[in-house]
């Protein structure tokens, strides 16, 4: 199994040319939905199974007391 991390545009080539599972971290929604879609294409491009390619998705969790508070902190 090739694990692959990372977002730049050498890393995700790679992860479209090679990875069974690629490793990613997203502060907010569309950006990771853009990420999947690319290394999808990306894959696909390469003659692979886009669905053969997982992504793992990491998770940035802020902590506060209140909501507001864990808004600024972030």
């Amino acid at each position: 199994m090739v694990v692959q991390a990372g977002s730049s545009e050498a890393g995700r080539s790679l992860a479209a040319k090679t990875a069974d599972v690629v490793f990613t971290a997203h502060p907010a929604l569309k950006p990771a939905q853009d990420f999947y879609r690319d290394i999808k294409t990306r894959a696909a491009q390469h003659g692979r199974d886009p669905d053969s390619v997982k992504i793992m998705p990491g998770i940035y969790v802020v902590v506060g007391k209140t909501e507001s508070e864990a808004q600024e902190k972030f």
